[in-house]
Parts: C-alpha cells; sequence; structure tokens
C-alpha cells in the first residue's frame, strides 16, 4: 500500500499539536490566576516568596533546587491580562535571589522554545531542564539539565503561548516588532523581582522558530537606549532564520546527502533530486571565504500539472485557520491543494494529502525504486512543484527501507508520529517514543505550584493568531507571521553585536529534517560580521565529549560559532543531551577556543585543528548507517549492505565535487580526441624535438623489474629549454635508492638553449632560499595522505602557504571542496601562465605516485616566477591551482568543464616517476575505460545443498582467468587490470554477488574500443557458464583520471599549450608508481632534489612562454596544428565508438 508523508511541518521544539482551547469560532481569550499572598504594587523583590514554587509538585519523588515560576506582565497597553509564564531555578544556593549589587559578572540564561506558539516549559520537561517526562509520562531527574551549571529561566512566550495568557480582543502580537517589545517588558518586570538580573551577563537561548524570535529579541535590545538586561550571548539551535523555503526546501538535497538511506542509496533518484533542487533555485554553493550575497529564495514554485493547479485556484486565498483547526478535529472541510508544508500535521487537509495518494497510485501502480529517474528530463516536476521536502518524505515512505514497512501513524496530541519523524530521521518507529507531559502540567496540584493560569489548560503548542485572528494575512508566512525574516536585517544585527561584544552560537542537530544544517550556513554565509562576509574558512574542527567521543564540528570567527553536532536531530538538548551540557558548558557558557581561528601576522591557525575535515564529504557529515524500526519500544535496527554503501560512498565523493553531468560529458569529450601526440603535453612539443614539428612523442615505460637500459633520446627531453646545469639526456640503469650518488645533472648533446641567464640566477636563488620550506611542505603532505576529493590538509596548508608569500588564494575554488588558485601579477597586459599541484594519495598506500612531490613542484614554479618578474621586470599573470582527483577523480577534467584553465595562455606541471639517474622525459599516456561488472547468482547452503546455487563467485573467478589468458594476445601497450570485490561472503554459502572493477587501457581510442569488446565477452561468457546474471556499466568514479598510464591533464592538453615532464627519482625494482616502495621513494632527499631540479627548469619555460612573443607563438603554432589535426572528423569517430561502449552496455 502506498503512504504519504507527514503532513507540512512546523518550527516547534517537539508539540505539534493545536491548543484544545482553540476553535474555528474565534481565538481564545486567558488571563493569569491571582494566588494567595500575591503582593500588591509594581513588581519588586517582595514577589520572590510569591513566586517561589513551594508545594510539592505531583509525582516529583526527587528533589529540585529552589524554583520560581508564574505569570508577569508585558505592560501591553489595554490588555492588562496579556502576560508570559516563566520557570525558573538557580544553580546554587541564592544565586537567583541575589541583590541588585551582586554576582555581576556571573551569568544567567533563558530558554525559548519556537512554533511559533510552542511552549518553552515543553523544553523544560523534555530537553535541558531538571525534571524529565519519560515515555508513559513518568517523571525522573534530568542529570543533564542546563541549570546545573547556570541560573535558567524557561519562559512561554509569545503571549498566549503554553501558560502564557493573552486577551482574544486584539491581545495577541500584531508580529514580531511587538513581540520583541512585549518580552522587552518583561525583562523589565523579571528584573525587578530579580534584582541581580539586571547587570548580569545574559544568555539568550532557544531553537527552532526561537530563531527567529531571539534575533528579534536581540534588536528589541539593542534598540534600546537602557535596556533592563545585560546581553552577553545569543545561541540558537536548529533556528529558522530565514524564509520557510529557505530553511525547509532549500536544503532539502542536502538531508538525502545526510541520510541517503532515505532514497536507498539509489543515485538515479538522487539525480533526479539534485537536478529538481537546481531547478528550483536551491543550489547553493558556500565557499570560504563566501564571494558575494545569495539571492532571496521567493516562495516554492507551486505544483502545475492541470489537476493541481485546478485544485489551488479553487483553494481560498484567505483559508483559514478556523477551517484547519476544524479539519483537526474532524469538521469536514473544503478540498483544498498542497500548500508549502510548514503548517503543523493536525493543520495539513486531509484531502489534500488522500488526493496525492489517489494520484501516485493512477499514476504509478507499479512505482518502483528507480520511478523518479525518468522524472529527471530538465523540468521542474509538475505534480509537486519545487516542495522538495514533501516529495522526499513521500518517496521514503512509499519506496525506502526502513520507512515503507510499516503504514503512517500520527498521534497529534502525544506528538508521536512515524515511521517518518522528519525532527530525528533514523528514527523510522511507527509510532517513535512518545513524551507527554500535558497530563502533569494540567493536574491541579502543579498547577497551583506553578501559579499558572485556570482560564486555560497547557497544551504544547497553538496555532499562534497573530493579530489575534485565525485569518493568514495576504502579506505572511504560512504560521501567519506577517514579520520579515530575521537574515533580512542580520548584517546590522551583527554589526551592532560587534559593536556590543555579544556573541553568536548557532549550533544544528545533524539528524534534523525540519531545519537543517545547511539552511544555518547559508545563514551564516550571507551574513557580514566584523567586516567580512561569512566564515573564512570551511568549519572542520572537532569536538568531543565528556568521554573522549567525537560529538561533531566547531568552528569559531570574529565572535560567532557554529556547531554541527553529530547523531542529534532537531532538539539537541533531547537526542543528544550530554553533548548538549558540553556545547552549553564549553562554547555558550564558557569560552573555549577550540575550533577558533586566528591570524597572526599573516599566518593563519586553527585552534585544535581541522581534523574532521576527513570526516565530511564536501560540507556533509554522513548520519548514521543504522536505523530505528518497529513499532514502540518493539525495536530493531536497519542497515543497508555494505557493498550498497560503499558504492554510494564512492559516488556521492565525486558527486559532491562535481557536476556529474558535466564530468561524465568531459570524459567522453577525453575519449572522443585522438590525437597523434599522446604525451601529456602539446603545442611545445615542436620546440623540444629535432624535427621542429609534432611528433609522437612515444617513450618505452621504464622498466623497473630490471636494470635494462631505457632509451630516452633528445627527441624527448627537455635539454631544449632547461638549463644544461639541470638536465640530461644520457641512457642509465635505473636509478636505484641503494645505489651510489649519481653525477650532476648535465647536458650530453649540445647547448641548452638558456636564452636569460639573468632569469636562471634569479630562479636558482629563489629555489634555494625555499629549499627547506618546500621541504616541509613535501613531508606533511606525504605524512598526511589524502584521497580524492578528501585533500582538506594538503589545501589547507597549501593555500596558507601561498597566501602568506603574497598570492590572492581563493579557496575550494570553483565549489571543489579541496580545489584552489592563488594568482599574482605583475605589470600592465602579458600572458598568463599556469601550474598545477596534485595533492591526492591513493587508497591504502598513501603517496605511492608522489603527489607530494608534485604540489611542491607546483608552488616552487610560482614562487621562482613571481620573483623573476619582480626582480627584472616581466609584465604578467601567474594562477596556481590546486588540483584535487588526479587518482580516479578526474580533478582537473572537472576544473576545464568550469572554464578555468580559459584564464591561462600555457599550462605547466611535472611528474615522478622511476628511470635513469636524474633524467627528465616526456611520456605517453594511454585511452582507458574502466567497468565495473557485477554477477548476480542464488544463494544455497554449500555442504547440505549446493545444487540449488547459483555461485557468483566462480562467475567472477572464471571471468578473471579468462581475461588473464586474454592478456597473452593482447598488444604489448595495451593494459587490462582488475580485482574482484565480494560482499559479507562465508565458506558455508554459495556467494550470490561478486563485483569486479576493470581498467582497459590502449594506446589509442580506437585500439581500447576494440579492447573492451574482448573483455566484455570475457565476462558474459563468465556469467554463462555459472548460470549467473552480470551487469556491466561504466565506472565514472575513476574514469578519465586514472593514474599510471592516464591522467587527467591529457584533458588540459587539448585546450591550451602545456607540458607535463617526468623526472626520474631513485627507487627499487618492481618499486615503480602505485606500489608501497613508491611512496617510500617519494619521501627521500634524492626525490626532493630531484623535484626541485626539474622545478627550475619548468620556470624558466613558463618565464620564457611569457616574455618571448616568438617563443609563444611557436608554442601556439603548433597546439593550433595539432587541434587541427584531431578536430571534428577525430572526434565524430571517437564519439561514434563511445556510444557503441555505452550502447552494448
Amino acid at each position: 500500500m502506498l503512504a504519504t508523508s507527514l503532513p507540512s511541518l512546523s518550527l516547534t521544539v517537539l508539540g505539534l499539536a493545536l491548543a484544545s482551547t482553540v476553535c474555528s469560532q474565534g481565538v481564545p481569550n486567558s488571563f493569569p490566576q491571582d494566588y494567595p499572598g500575591k503582593p500588591s504594587g509594581d513588581y519588586s523583590p517582595a514577589w520572590q516568596d510569591y513566586f517561589l514554587v513551594s508545594d510539592p509538585l505531583p509525582n516529583v519523588s526527587f528533589p529540585l533546587s529552589r524554583n520560581w515560576a508564574g505569570s508577569i506582565t508585558v505592560n501591553r497597553t489595554n490588555h492588562p491580562n496579556d502576560t508570559l509564564f516563566f520557570w525558573g531555578f538557580e544553580s546554587r544556593s541564592g544565586s537567583l535571589t541575589a541583590g541588585a549589587d551582586e554576582n555581576s559578572s556571573e551569568p544567567w540564561a533563558i530558554w525559548l522554545n519556537g512554533g511559533p506558539g510552542a511552549s518553552s516549559i515543553l523544553g523544560l520537561l523534555l530537553e535541558n531542564g531538571p525534571i524529565h517526562v519519560d515515555v508513559g509520562g513518568s517523571l525522573v531527574p534530568n542529570n543533564e539539565s542546563w541549570d546545573k551549571l547556570v541560573d535558567y529561566i524557561w519562559v512561554d512566550q509569545p503571549v498566549g503561548t503554553g501558560y502564557s495568557t493573552a486577551e482574544s480582543d486584539g491581545g495577541y502580537i500584531e508580529d514580531e516588532d511587538q513581540m520583541g517589545q512585549d518580552f522587552l517588558n518583561f525583562l523589565n518586570n523579571l528584573v525587578k523581582v530579580f534584582p541581580s538580573l539586571g547587570t548580569r551577563p545574559l544568555l539568550l537561548t532557544g531553537e527552532s522558530y526561537a530563531g527567529t524570535y531571539i534575533p528579534y529579541i536581540t534588536k528589541a535590545i539593542f534598540s534600546t537606549p537602557n535596556p533592563p538586561v545585560n546581553l552577553n550571548k545569543i545561541a540558537i539551535g536548529n533556528g529558522g532564520m530565514g524564509s520557510e523555503s529557505e530553511y525547509e526546501e532549500l536544503p532539502a538535497l542536502s538531508v538525502i546527502e545526510t541520510y541517503p538511506q532515505l532514497i536507498g542509496y539509489d543515485t538515479d533518484v538522487y539525480n533526479y533530486f539534485k537536478e529538481q533542487a537546481h531547478l528550483c533555485g536551491y543550489d547553493f554553493n558556500l565557499t570560504y571565504p563566501q564571494n558575494g550575497k545569495f539571492p532571496p529564495v521567493g516562495p516554492a514554485t507551486q505544483p502545475t500539472d492541470e489537476a493541481r493547479a485546478a485544485e489551488l485556484l479553487s483553494k481560498s486565498a484567505a483559508l483559514t485557520r478556523q477551517n484547519l483547526v476544524a479539519i483537526a478535529n474532524g469538521t469536514p472541510r473544503p478540498a483544498a491543494g498542497l500548500v508549502r508544508r510548514s503548517h503543523p500535521p493536525s493543520v495539513r487537509e486531509v484531502r489534500e494529502r488522500e488526493h496525492r495518494r489517489s494520484a501516485w497510485k493512477a499514476e504509478k501502480k507499479a512505482m518502483r525504486k528507480r520511478d523518479l529517474t525518468g522524472r529527471a528530463n530538465g523540468t521542474i516536476d509538475p505534480y509537486y512543484g519545487c516542495f522538495l521536502t514533501s516529495e522526499v518524505m513521500d518517496y521514503a515512505l512509499n519506496f525506502s527501507l526502513p520507512w515503507n514497512l510499516s503504514s503512517e501513524v500520527v498521534i497529534e496530541s502525544q506528538d508521536a508520529f512515524g515511521p517518518f519523524n522528519p525532527y530525528n530521521i533514523p528514527d523510522a518507529r511507527a509510532p517513535p517514543s512518545i513524551l507527554d507531559p500535558t497530563i502533569f502540567l494540567n493536574d491541579n496540584q502543579t498547577r497551583t505550584a506553578l501559579h499558572a493560569p485556570t482560564s486555560k489548560n497547557w497544551t504544547l503548542q497553538i496555532t499562534y493568531p497573530f493579530n489575534s485572528s485565525e485569518q493568514i494575512a495576504a502579506n505572511a508566512n504560512p504560521f501567519g507571521d506577517p514579520s520579515v525574516e530575521p537574515v533580512a536585517f542580520f548584517d546590522e544585527l551583527a554589526s551592532n553585536a560587534t559593536e556590543r561584544n555579544v556573541s553568536v552560537i548557532i549550533y544544528v542537530g545533524n539528524d534534523d529534517s525540519v531545519v537543517p544544517h545547511f539552511s544555518s550556513e547559508i545563514s551564516i554565509q550571507n551574513t557580514t560580521f566584523s567586516g567580512i562576509q561569512g566564515f573564512t574558512r570551511k568549519p572542520s574542527t572537532p569536538f568531543t565529549d565528556d568521554s573522549g567521543n567525537f560529538a561533531g564540528i566547531v568552528h569559531q570567527e570574529r565572535n560567532w560559532t557554529y556547531i554541527l553536532v553529530a547523531n542529534a536531530g532537531h532538539e539537541v538538548p533531547e537526542f543528544a543531551p550530554a553533548v548538549a551540557l558540553v556545547i552549553l558548558r564549553e562554547f555558550i557558557l564558557g569560552n573555549n577556543e577550540t575550533g577558533l581561528v586566528t591570524n597572526t601576522s599573516g599566518t593563519v591557525s586553527v585552534t585544535g585543528g581541522e581534523g574532521a575535515s576527513s570526516l565530511l564529504v564536501g560540507n556533509i557529515l554522513p548520519g548514521r548507517v543504522s536505523v530505528l524500526y518497529g513499532s514502540g519500544t518493539a525495536t530493531s535496527e536497519f542497515s543497508y549492505p555494505s557493498a550498497t554503501i560503499a558504492a554510494w560512498d564512492k559516488f556521492f565523493a565525486s558527486a559532491q565535487a562535481a557536476d556529474i553531468p558535466a564530468v561524465v560529458a568531459a570524459f567522453c569529450a577525453f575519449y572522443k580526441r585522438k590525437s597523434p601526440i599522446r604525451g601529456c603535453f602539446s603545442g611545445f612539443c615542436s620546440l623540444f624535438s629535432k624535427s621542429g614539428s609534432a611528433s609522437r612523442m612515444d617513450r618505452a615505460p621504464v622498466s623497473t623489474s630490471s636494470p635494462d637500459r631505457t632509451k630516452i633520446t633528445n627527441e624527448h627531453s627537455l635539454c631544449g629549454t632547461m638549463p644544461c646545469a639541470f638536465s640530461t639526456c644520457d641512457e642509465r640503469d635505473l636509478w636505484l635508492l641503494d645505489a651510489d650518488e649519481p653525477p650532476p645533472y648535465k647536458c650530453s648533446s649540445g647547448p641548452s638553449i638558456h636564452y636569460r641567464p639573468d632569469v636562471m640566477n634569479v630562479i636558482d636563488e629563489t629555489i634555494n632560499s625555499l629549499d627547506a620550506d618546500l621541504r616541509d611542505l613535501s613531508l606533511k603532505i606525504h605524512d598526511h595522505p589524502e584521497t580524492a576529493f578528501k585533500e582538506f590538509y594538503a589545501h589547507d596548508i597549501l593555500t596558507e602557504f601561498m597566501r602568506s608569500r603574497g598570492f590572492s588564494v581563493t579557496p575550494h575554488y570553483t565549489g571543489l571542496q579541496t580545489a584552489w588558485k592563488a594568482e599574482w601579477s605583475y605589470g600592465k597586459g602579458g600572458r598568463t601562465l599556469g601550474i598545477n599541484s596534485e595533492m591526492d594519495a591513493l587508497p591504502g598506500l598513501g603517496h605511492a605516485c608522489g603527489h607530494n612531490l608534485i604540489a611542491i613542484s607546483g608552488v616552487g614554479v610560482a614562487m621562482a616566477a613571481k620573483a623573476a618578474m619582480e626582480k627584472l621586470k616581466i609584465p604578467g599573470k601567474i594562477i596556481l591551482l590546486g588540483t584535487p582527483a588526479e587518482e580516479g577523480g578526474g580533478g582537473k577534467v572537472i576544473l576545464l568543464e568550469r572554464g578555468v584553465y580559459k584564464e591561462m595562455d600555457i599550462c605547466i606541471m611535472c611528474h615522478p616517476s622511476p628511470g635513469a639517474p636524474h633524467t627528465v622525459a616526456c611520456g605517453s599516456t594511454f585511452a582507458a575505460q574502466p567497468l565495473m561488472v557485477e554477477y548476480f547468482g542464488h544463494t544455497a547452503h554449500a555442504a547440505m545443498s549446493p545444487w540449488e546455487g547459483q555461485n557468483a563467485l566462480d562467475a567472477a573467478v572464471l571471468a578473471y582467468s579468462s581475461i588473464s589468458m586474454l592478456r597473452q594476445q593482447i598488444k604489448p601497450d595495451c593494459r587490462v587490470h582488475g580485482i574482484i570485490e565480494g560482499r559479507d561472503w562465508a565458506p558455508n554459502i554459495i556467494p550470490d554477488y561478486a563485483k569486479m572493477r576493470w581498467i582497459i587501457r590502449a594506446p589509442s581510442y580506437l585500439e581500447m574500443s576494440d579492447l573492451v569488446q574482448r573483455v566484455k565477452a570475457c565476462i558474459e561468457a563468465a556469467a554463462q557458464a555459472a548460470s549467473c546474471r552480470s551487469e556491466i556499466s561504466l565506472d565514472y568514479s575513476s574514469d578519465g583520471g586514472i593514474g599510471g598510464a592516464s591522467t587527467d591533464f591529457g584533458n588540459v592538453t587539448y585546450a591550451l599549450p602545456a607540458m607535463h615532464p617526468s623526472f626520474a627519482i631513485p627507487t627499487v625494482p618492481n618499486g615503480g608508481n602505485h606500489t608501497a616502495e613508491f611512496t617510500k621513494a617519494a619521501r627521500t632527499p634524492q626525490a626532493h632534489d630531484a623535484a626541485l631540479a626539474v622545478v627550475r627548469g619548468l620556470t624558466l619555460t613558463g618565464i620564457r612562454a611569457l616574455d618571448d612573443g616568438a617563443f609563444f607563438k611557436q608554442a601556439r603554432v603548433a597546439f593550433d596544428e595539432m587541434v587541427a589535426q584531431v578536430g571534428p572528423t577525430g572526434s565524430s569517430h571517437m564519439r561514434a565508438e563511445r556510444a557503441k561502449i555505452l550502447r552494448d552496455n
């Protein structure tokens, strides 16, 4: 049976039920209750005894600190019965009742819940107060109560919320400005009762829709010449600070990315939602620092199909809250169309939900998990419009385990609904555990002890009637609030906060889908504080709980703090109480500097480091692997197979770094090319070959299996442009680690083209001065290996280094979190020299391709070129790119697709390899095609009934053996290599699944295409022999940038004149690239010296391209000739070959 998702969600703390006193006839009227002993006259310390909770509370059998509760007026003109209800606890004896001049440095705190219309007493009893309501309604002490650390007061507000009272004839607030003024007046009276609160530092805290309340209250305090309190910090948890679309719809994709279980880890469905987010304008890109303001997000696009549009048109623009409440009470109402997901569940139109259910049934009678795949057609879904959160929920409830295992249950009066719990995604129980304080708070004994009003019952939330009316104003948000969202004045608020030294703390539970973390990050990065927009560095500093366990990520800059709490839902103090107490103690009440960014004389440091970067995928901290499911207390945990999760992780790492369709297209474009020059450089080739024209530049790979000689001729080296002291063309044996020191670099034949000795002198001096610093960078990167798209440590130390050396640095360039750009220019005009620094390591091997050396080589070239340009007044520009994911991610392909290389006139880099001592050469790269093969069989008991099984592992082994034999009949310059993967195999179980990954390489695309077909034949024959089913797919996760014999720099060589020489470093026999031995080799002093030698030659070549017009013209002409040779005809042929592979698969 198809299910539909939860109705639209309001920003409450937990409670989403309607007040029983609200009815369709009008808003409720309530007033405070006078109890015996009430003082006469204005508020004063004499009221302390009156408000003291001295009578016993029912079923509270444990001791409490002294506490006070009651109603305090907000001094609203003509509305004397408008009050706010408070319940406060002292942290130590006498702390709250101290005199006006006592404890002036001791903080105190206020807690506010959201809604709008949610009671803060709910937070006290379910989250962070000393009394906790357990499952079933029992009362227990809360060991993580926040009043243990500081005097805490929970306040029901605005007027009319919880036990606060409001008169029905205009007594409810009109807007948030009036709310702020009411709260200011309440504070003024509260301070009269507790005088020390007037001077003590106030911590104003809250969550959810308090993300709107607190900024407006803060604005009111800042606007008051002599405010009644000393505001010190504001702290907002999972706060709705922007528009409804900004905090609810815009982050929908990030919710999927945090919990891909919602779509069953289905990459096709993910791409569908990613496209919808783009079409709806929700694909905001966070950068650090942020470059420019985000545009405002308007109301979500409505559904456009005719049936839905007709319903929406028939819905009255002034659909009243009375009608909605009547629906909640079971009263019939007119049908209405899909509205934005913003009201509480009880106010969602029931018939609209039934219409959706029926429409889905009619449209998709046999709807399966990939149903959404075909809908990604470049248009906004006509049924959902841009209400993506609704669609994500519906998809999970219909198609994703474990949410689709049980029917939807909503118990509004007890705040229980499932199996989709939007406040805590990994809780898919139906219903989840029920926490309900209603009986306790409406007990007459409780009411009397708390001096609560008798004119109303306490309810966890009301549908707040702004302007004392159930009618929603035309300019109001879906809650009826006509006020502008706080982010609209955050810049001004932040400026005033800085001026008054008021700190801002924003914390977010990672498991929330009501106000996901992405919306808070958008709000921060769109705010200018202390003269800078947003954070300058990506939050990535870990913090721990008191047991030393990872608790989340914290980041602090310029008096703003952001905390992402792992394994916590919308209400952090409820779902992670111990961590919430740490947050209060260390970051709200205290001044813990973990995550603090400091800049000392241009050197940036982060207290506690940025070690959590390895846990992040882009901006996402992955959620829990397991999801709770079941009914009530009968709970189980569900997890997807490890192979499914691993496949998603690999896919998502790539998807976070780039737009997947663009990457695939770029890979295809790479394979469409057929060039007679398969080396990683173009344009300059004519300058380095004897013939003076483009040549194939083939070079036999240097063997590391034996000390055989390798012929590297003058035609294939850099002798033509590198200075004599730093190049050689001699034939030599393999450079071995334990060999005697070889002779110095020399030029063996003919004079070097050393066009300006003065340039070379500057380069030499600069590299010598940088030697120690570059060595330090190299070792740090080498000893901190990071795989594709996770090079956060390398990103940070390299950008910091370049920034400190006078370069303008753009971190997280073009949205790739580990890409970066450092640029510098001199004079006017001139050409632009492009340089690449690679940073990524290999899984399990570390820097087995020497990218630590490539990283510092790029830095060295940039620094030496800058020095030469400055000293010798050579105009031009330098662009150094930190390029991620060469090893299997195609980082340069992504950057090329995003237009990065269009800024450059030439581009150069280098790469270490095994080879003869002190040799430099330009080698070939190969066309490559990665394939993923899956075999599907049937499991059986291996001893009892093996004849019932279909062994997928047998199919994989047979295919592996067949392909191994195939290798004997392929050309010597072709390569086929692969591995077998499985999942949870056991010797007594016939494996029903096996996976293989293959990479097929050949000198040309045509040869590679033919070889792919031969490999496929082996794969399919093995499946037939083992009676299994096989699926072959193009493995784009490692396409286009396979290290070793292929590289993503090859794509760059088709875009502009480029050069990529390899240089030899010492290793051992059989210790070439992608081996553990090469990892060790890349750390040796000899490897470092070899890298710097090549840096000198590369720099001279780059400077000559800037300074020597004839030289550059030759390179450009040669490049254009090469492009002409592989023009439309060659591209068309390659396109056809690629299409053939795709079609066959």
